[in-house]
């Protein structure tokens, strides 16, 4: 498997794996909402971790939750899929570059 390998600043360090632990925990939640079709609960959260993901440095990781932000507004489900498959792959493959 490919590893993603972010840099980021040294005061950012510390708190980046709990960041990605809560990241990995929003996916049961994610794939939840999938199965009950919740597209509010889909885009809020989609928008919630673009926003949070780029002030840590994980562009990619943001640049999939606006996808699933606007699969979930326009409440296309395969397209939310795709987004929630892309993003549990990314935190698969994320590691913080030391």
């Amino acid at each position: 498997m490919n590893k993603i390998r972010i840099s980021v600043p040294p005061a950012f360090k510390d708190l980046l794996p709990a960041y990605l632990e809560s990241r990995k925990q929003d996916l049961k939640a994610l794939k939840d909402a999938l199965t009950r079709k919740d597209f509010m609960f889909l885009s809020t959260r989609g928008h919630k971790t673009r926003g949070s993901a780029a002030g840590y440095g994980f562009v990619g990781l943001g640049e999939i939750a606006k996808k699933l932000e606007m699969a979930a507004i326009s409440e296309n489900i395969d397209a939310s899929r795709e987004a929630v498959a892309e993003m549990e792959k990314y935190l698969d493959q994320v590691e913080i570059a030391d």
